[in-house]
């Protein structure tokens, strides 16, 4: 009967608007030893409120919502992902004001699924584990959400470039490979060097995370990784274009791309799916070969869940063992 008064308590407080930051009840699924994880738990600590780290128990996060009555939850698009999956999941998170996902790039379909099971006001952030956060954007379901939108570019402290291959400025571009000056060169420390990577790292006083970016007036828009642009028969690809494509074309699944090479020793691609029908590589390769050339997807693998990293991103080495097992 206690419990069920204070629940009651607390839900006048937060349909009233009057809870402080002081009163903060924040559940974060992001490990604490990450630059997000720190941010946001620092954040409430400091200012007085609670805070409650599942790490591990994230497969539990709804009973921990509801029993601790969280208002503030950052999380990972890939938990989310498994939440739409539950049953009267909504049912759990009615005490939730404010939730900010973290990590991997979120899709509309995502926060649209979001938006009707819970009240809460909906952030994307989006930055890099040696700098921090970098991007914001507050999802407005009018207005909509496009794949890969990061949203503003909000550090006073950073200035922000479009740069090519060779880390050349590339003057009044609205695209291209982003990279981010210090203001106070004393940021630059010799572990954030980048090591060997061209495109990685502080070169010349600039970080480069690996990211392709666009922008659209003051927002912008991931569309692609350093890393994982690959060559398929002399065509350049993005994994993560590949992977939008593959998104938008069976809506409602998780599906991510890894290359790997046939016996000739040419690039293919292996595709894990979490779907609610069992997709063939044949099916997959339909929307590719109207977008792509040179593409050829030779295996699908179907998965329940998908293994997360200490940040909440999808493991793609853990996926790449499955493939090449030790």
């Amino acid at each position: 009967i206690q419990r069920k008064m204070a629940h009651r308590k607390f839900e006048s407080i937060l349909r009233n608007d009057q809870i402080g930051l002081e009163h903060r009840r924040l559940a974060s699924t992001v490990g604490p030893s990450t630059a997000a994880g720190q941010k946001y738990l620092l954040g409430a600590l400091l200012a007085g409120g609670s805070c409650l780290t599942l790490g591990e128990s994230k497969d539990n996060l709804l009973p921990y919502v509801d029993l601790y009555r969280v208002d503030t939850l950052c999380t990972s698009p890939a938990v989310i992902h498994m939440v739409l999956d539950l049953p009267d999941a909504g049912q759990y998170l009615t005490s939730l004001r404010e939730v900010t996902l973290i990590g991997a790039p979120t899709g509309p379909d995502l926060l649209r699924g979001l938006s009707k099971l819970c009240p809460a006001e909906l952030n994307v952030a989006f930055g890099a584990t040696e700098i921090g956060s970098l991007f914001h954007h507050s999802y407005d379901p009018k207005a909509g959400y496009v794949f890969g939108q990061v949203g503003k570019f909000m550090r006073e402290d950073l200035e922000i470039g479009f740069y090519d291959e060779a880390g050349k400025p590339l003057v009044n571009a609205t695209e291209g490979i982003v990279g981010f000056r210090p203001k106070d060169a004393s940021v630059q420390n010799t572990y954030l060097s980048g090591g060997d990577d061209p495109q990685t790292g502080f070169k010349n006083g600039v970080f480069f995370s690996g990211d392709i970016m666009r922008r659209e007036g003051d927002q912008y828009f991931l569309i692609g990784r350093t890393k994982n642009i690959v060559n398929f028969s002399g065509n350049k690809v993005s994994l993560d274009l590949v992977r939008d494509v593959l998104q938008a074309a069976f809506a409602g699944s998780t599906i991510v791309p890894l290359v790997v090479s046939d016996a000739n020793g040419l690039e293919r691609l292996a595709v894990f799916v979490k779907a609610q029908i069992s997709l063939s590589p044949e099916q997959l390769n339909v929307p590719l070969e109207a977008r792509f050339k040179g593409i050829d997807v030779v295996k699908a693998i179907a998965v329940d869940t998908f293994p997360l990293t200490a940040s909440g991103k999808i493991d793609t080495q853990a996926l790449r063992q499955r493939l090449d097992p030790a």
